[in-house]
């Protein structure tokens, strides 16, 4: 997760992309990413 937030903040990658280059679905990252945010 690391790694996915880093690239998402970094401005250049799209959720899309940044879920390509980490082998995970999109459901997943998006999954991922809203519950770290509610924790």
């Amino acid at each position: 997760m690391k790694k996915a937030r880093t690239l998402l903040l970094s401005g250049e990658y799209s959720k899309v992309q940044v879920a390509d280059e980490l082998d995970v679905s999109r459901h997943t990252l998006w999954r991922t990413l809203s519950q770290k945010r509610t924790k």
